[in-house]
């Protein structure tokens, strides 16, 4: 049996998971293409880096014109925060 670290074993990791899943349900991206595109960049030989966007996050970028650029970047951006969801309504 192989050593798996404890931490992915632990309940804070399963509710690390739970969260991260959770910011895919919130997702005003339809189930469908959310799960071909994650299965796409599965398959692909290219990296993909998927963000959670939070109030500090767009703070920081309004201000670091990198870090906007890394954020604009992301094959999937998603929010996370209540903050962020008021802001767009």
């Amino acid at each position: 049996m192989q050593n798996i670290p404890k931490f992915y074993n632990s309940e804070e990791e399963s509710k690390a998971r739970g969260q991260f899943a959770e910011h895919f349900r919130s997702c005003p991206i339809p189930d469908d293409q959310i799960l071909s595109n994650l299965g796409l960049f599965l398959n692909s030989k290219n990296q993909h880096q998927i963000v959670t966007v939070n109030p500090e996050f767009i703070v920081t970028a309004q201000k670091n014109k990198k870090f906007l650029e890394i954020l604009n970047q992301a094959s999937i951006a998603l929010i996370d925060g209540a903050g962020i969801i008021k802001a767009l309504q």
